[in-house]
């Protein structure tokens, strides 16, 4: 995977998975990524559990967590509805991650 490959449909996971072959992401672009990676997981499932995506973004803090989603809905890469006494977001719509070679 090249760093534009990684935006264009990797993860975060991959990212740290495999950081070695990636240059170091600066906080707005870690932040982004980490965007990119919670849209994927939209994607393929109606209900992403906030200990799902915790353990998956890296993120040790819900406050963070439901902040990062806030900015995603912010800026329309997706919709739907946080519930913080449920510990879950149920995905209305996303934005598709799919490129044209």
């Amino acid at each position: 995977f090249s760093l534009i490959q990684l935006f264009a449909s990797g993860t975060y996971e991959e990212y740290n998975e495999n950081r070695q072959m990636y240059p170091e992401l600066n906080t707005g672009q870690e932040t982004k990524l980490k965007q990119l990676s919670v849209i994927s997981l939209a994607s393929q499932r109606h209900t992403l559990l906030y200990d799902d995506l915790l353990r998956a973004l890296e993120i040790t803090a819900v406050p963070q967590l439901e902040g990062l989603i806030r900015g995603a809905v912010y800026w329309r890469l997706l919709s739907g509805d946080l519930d913080s006494k449920k510990r879950h977001f149920v995905v209305k719509s996303a934005v598709g991650r799919t490129f044209a070679p």
